[in-house]
């Protein structure tokens, strides 16, 4: 019996080394790849990337148990505030793809000196302007103090917050044509009663969006209707947009121009 046990244990501590050994061997980092998602826009060189590979420090590491995500982000950011990582991942046995970008301004802030990207992060200008920036001067932003290049905008107060929200929504919306456009908010009590929050988006000289929400509301299924009923006609109908969620909860929108009023209620 006594044998039988040292022989288990013998061949435990023979199969532990052998694993040992090979995670020691196999499972090693060897090659790291730094692939630029967004290569169109902002081109990564050679030596932002050979940086970028030593400051992860994933050489030699053990690509079993070694790849934590949190910290090989904090150090690519480290190295420059303004990439943002999209993916990582691990190809065995030896290999780590990471696929970044550079964040660049999607959103000109005059009021608070900023630019942000289309996540509200906030970035630096780009030397070479490649779109026209959107112009939210006039959303009234307040953030909190302190906040620097590759933060997160956060906003003073809740309705802030609500605002910075909506504005990564409507970010996914600005494509060709759109990116001239300008975003405000109306802020006046005696509009929006300190309940609501109402965004003004000038799509062009002919056609605005008002999206007026509470808190509780679901924006960006209101804006999502909102410009499903724009788009509805080929020739994209000018005119002022009021949407807003009726008292049944069903999406509204009031559109006013030279021919009247007309209403759309979701179905």
């Amino acid at each position: 019996m006594k044998s039988k046990v040292l022989l288990t244990m013998l061949v435990i501590l023979i199969v532990l080394a052998g694993v040992g050994i090979m995670c020691g061997t196999i499972f090693v980092v060897r090659d790291v790849e730094v692939i630029d998602a967004n290569a169109v826009v902002s081109v990564l060189t050679d030596e932002e990337k050979e940086q970028i590979v030593s400051k992860t420090e994933l050489q030699g590491k053990n690509i079993l148990f070694s790849i934590n995500q949190d910290k090989i982000k904090a150090s690519i950011k480290a190295c420059d505030p303004m990439y943002k990582v999209h993916s990582i991942k691990t190809e065995f046995p030896h290999k780590v793809v990471i696929k970044i970008s550079r964040r660049v301004p999607v959103y000109l802030d005059t009021k608070n000196g900023k630019y942000y990207d289309a996540e509200m992060f906030i970035v630096k200008e780009m030397g070479t302007q490649v779109t026209p920036y959107v112009n939210i001067t006039a959303a009234n932003l307040q953030l909190k103090d302190n906040l620097d290049y590759g933060d997160l905008a956060v906003g003073a107060t809740a309705n802030d917050n609500r605002k910075i929200e909506q504005l990564k929504i409507v970010a996914g919306y600005l494509g060709d044509g759109l990116t001239t456009c300008t975003i405000s908010y109306n802020d006046e009590a005696a509009h929006v009663g300190g309940r609501y929050v109402c965004l003004h988006w000038q799509i062009n000289a002919n056609v605005t969006f008002e999206i007026k929400t509470t808190a509780d509301d679901d924006f960006a299924h209101l804006l999502a209707f909102t410009i499903t009923i724009y788009q509805n006609d080929a020739q994209k109908v000018a005119g002022n947009y009021k949407a807003m969620y009726h008292e049944n909860g069903k999406c509204t929108v009031k559109l006013t121009n030279v021919n009247g009023e007309k209403t759309y209620v979701e179905k």
